[in-house]
């Protein structure tokens, strides 16, 4: 809009100079100030253009900071799933320390069994040799004969006990390693997908970022191209304008010094 106007003003000025009949020093004048209002909105135009121009350098160093930043966090989110698989190995390896101390319960226990069964086939054998030699003492008595069954009986079923008691024990123990294994790879797998998701979640926000950032940059580098592009059809149409009024100012001249040789020719005639 200030372009139009000072260059209808321009034109105006010219217009009225050549219409009113003025001579060439005041037609001169009037051109010569034209011409310096419109050097002086050139002047204006290129200054503007210098500072758009910074300013597009400015945003294009800002996208190349955000595409940085966007490597930085990546490169934390790398660093973070790493922590995250140190925490599952870390896991892991207190649920083997676990196992290693079932383990060795395990042992003690079957241990203390074996030793008890020693010492409960001890006392059988020494039963059995008490059995023996009572047998032997009373071997003409038919009650002590019963007695004997009786006690072979208690032996069978005391032996039948300890089988089942051995049976069951072992049977906890691997209900007790099924559980630990089956809690382990509960967890192990809890955290893995816990990672997997906080992976996921923070590549689609860093994705967002970057797409809604350098669309922005891209619409205001577009505002911009399109801004300059006026501003260089301006200054086109003011250097237009300055050969016109230059062409002009040439003609004024011409016609002063036309005049002039005229004066001097007429005065020569009267002389």
């Amino acid at each position: 809009m200030p372009k139009k106007k000072k260059k209808a003003v321009a034109e105006s000025s010219v217009s009225e100079a050549e219409d009113s009949g003025l001579d060439p020093e005041e037609k001169e004048a009037i051109m010569k100030k034209e011409y310096e209002q419109l050097s002086e909105h050139l002047e204006e135009l290129k200054l503007k253009a210098e500072n758009l121009r910074h300013e597009n350098e400015f945003l294009q160093e800002e996208v190349r900071q955000t595409q940085l930043e966007n490597q930085e966090c990546a490169s934390y989110m790398s660093k973070s799933t790493q922590k995250r698989q140190n925490i599952i190995i870390t896991l892991s390896d207190q649920n083997q320390q676990q196992m290693m101390e079932i383990q060795k319960k395990t042992e003690a226990i079957q241990a203390q069994f074996m030793e008890a069964r020693d010492e409960l086939a001890s006392k059988i054998l020494q039963k059995e040799n008490e059995l023996a030699k009572l047998t032997k003492e009373i071997e003409a008595l038919r009650e002590f004969k019963l007695l004997q069954q009786e006690q072979l009986s208690r032996i069978a079923e005391l032996e039948k006990e300890v089988m089942q008691m051995r049976g069951q024990h072992c049977q906890r123990l691997l209900d007790v390693k099924a559980r630990c294994l089956q809690e382990k790879a509960s967890r192990e797998e809890a955290a893995k997908q816990q990672v997997q998701a906080l992976v996921v979640a923070a590549n689609k926000e860093a994705s967002r970022c970057l797409q809604e950032h350098t669309q922005n940059i891209v619409l205001e580098n577009r505002r911009l191209r399109q801004e300059l592009l006026e501003l260089i059809r301006r200054a086109e149409t003011l250097r237009t304008q300055q050969v016109k009024l230059q062409a002009q100012k040439q003609l004024l001249l011409n016609e002063r010094k036309y005049t002039e040789d005229l004066r001097q020719l007429r005065r020569r005639q009267k002389d």
